[in-house]
C-alpha cells in the first residue's frame, strides 16, 4: 500500500485544507497511522482516490516518497512537477521544505516564484534575496542572474549625469541673536 503524510497528500490535491480536514473528519478520506519512523498520520495512495492528482501521486511515486521523506533533491524536483500541473501554492510548499536544508536548486526555483508572483504574492526584495542565497551555495544559473543585475544596475547609474546632491548650507542661528 502507498502511504504518504497528510501534509503530502494536501500538495497532490485539489481540496483545500480545511475540505480535505472535512473530509478526513466525516470519513471520505481515510486517515491511516503509520509507523515508519514513530507513529504519524497517513493518507493511502491509489488510483481510485478522487481527490488527489493521481497522474503525480502514482506517475510518480518514488519521486514522492523520497520528497514525503525529506530528500531535498526529489522535494524541488516534485515542486517542478507541480509546477508543469499550474499547482503552483504546492510547488512553493515543496520548494521551501528543500531551501531550508540550502538546496540552492530549491532556492533558485523559489526565487523565481516571488520575482514572478506564482503561488505566492511577487516580492522582489525577497526573490533577489533567494537568488543571492543560491549563488553563494553555488548555483550558476543564479550567480549569472545576479551579474546580469549588477551589470543593468552599473549601466543605469553610469548613464545618469554626475552631478552630486544639492545641499545648501543653512546657519543653525541668526548671528547677533
Amino acid at each position: 500500500m502507498r502511504i504518504v503524510s497528510l501534509s503530502t497528500a494536501m500538495t497532490l490535491s485539489d481540496l483545500s485544507e480545511s475540505t480535505f480536514r472535512r473530509k478526513i473528519r466525516s470519513g471520505e478520506i481515510g486517515l491511516l497511522l503509520t509507523d515508519d519512523a514513530g507513529v504519524r498520520e497517513g493518507i493511502a495512495i491509489d488510483r481510485n482516490a478522487a481527490y488527489l492528482n493521481t497522474d503525480i501521486a502514482i506517475g510518480h511515486w518514488e519521486l514522492v516518497k523520497d520528497a514525503d521523506r525529506g530528500d531535498p533533491l526529489a522535494q524541488t524536483e516534485l515542486a517542478l512537477i507541480l509546477q508543469r500541473h499550474r499547482k503552483f501554492r504546492a510547488a512553493v510548499y515543496w520548494l521551501q521544505l528543500a531551501a531550508r536544508k540550502n538546496d540552492s536548486h530549491a532556492l533558485h526555483w523559489l526565487a523565481r516564484c516571488h520575482l514572478e508572483g506564482r503561488g505566492v504574492a511577487r516580492n522582489d526584495d525577497k526573490g533577489i534575496m533567494l537568488l543571492a542565497r543560491s549563488a553563494m551555495l553555488g548555483n550558476m544559473i543564479s550567480a549569472h542572474q545576479l551579474a546580469a543585475l549588477r551589470h543593468g544596475f552599473i549601466q543605469h547609474y553610469s548613464a545618469q549625469p554626475q552631478a552630486g546632491p544639492h545641499m545648501t548650507r543653512r546657519r543653525a542661528f541668526a548671528p547677533g541673536g
